[in-house]
């Protein structure tokens, strides 16, 4: 009998483990489920992204997971809707989204300090948040969430919540630069850049 293929993805559900919209499907880890009636992209079927970085545009939930997906399956820019899909390891936010908040951050700032050559704020947000990833001390953690407080507009939004998320190593904060990391790799080069990174980081604890 031959096998039928399967194909892998990602995907973000909720802290409860059910999925954000449609009938909030129960997930249990490494169970298929299987989807009735047609399929329909947005509307009927499991959702998840080919890839790391496109997921981050769907986040929905605070965990985050690789997935398989078998049967039939419709595909979209960057997304994908399948008959049947499993949750096959969970991934730490914790340890792969906040760092990668924090390179986006550092990468980005080059451009930012152009524009405004006497800033110290956004640089100070930057330099904590790797301090206090690297050695979340109690130091550390005060100082970071000083340089986050210091933050203000709205260029200094993915600095500010990459701080506060490795201060607090928590996910809500980072959630939102790591949003804005997908939505801002509209050139090509830039995007090849942060997929690769964010590969490399998963690499660490994927199976």
């Amino acid at each position: 009998m031959t096998q039928e293929p399967v194909v892998t993805g990602f995907k973000f559900v909720t802290v409860n483990m059910k999925s954000w919209h449609g009938n909030q499907m129960q997930w249990i880890l490494n169970e298929w489920q299987k989807c009735e009636g047609p399929l329909i992209l947005c509307s009927n079927g499991f959702h998840a992204s080919r890839t790391a970085l496109d997921s981050l545009k769907y986040i929905y939930g605070d965990q985050w997971f690789k997935v398989e997906a078998r049967g039939e399956i419709l595909e979209d820019d960057d997304k994908f809707c399948a008959r049947e899909m499993r949750l096959v390891q969970e991934l730490p936010i914790n340890k792969i989204l906040v760092p990668f908040a924090i390179l986006c951050a550092r990468r980005c700032y080059k451009y930012y300090k152009k524009r405004y050559p006497k800033d110290e704020v956004v640089l100070a947000c930057i330099v904590a948040a790797e301090k206090c990833f690297e050695n979340p001390s109690k130091k550390n953690i005060e100082v970071a969430r000083s340089a986050a407080r210091s933050a203000e507009g709205a260029a200094e939004i993915a600095a500010r919540s990459a701080a506060w998320s490795a201060a607090s190593a928590a996910w809500s904060t980072a959630r939102s630069a790591v949003w804005s990391a997908a939505e801002i790799a509209a050139e090509s080069a830039e995007k090849r850049w942060q997929q690769k990174t964010l590969t490399k980081l998963i690499k660490k604890y994927a199976k």
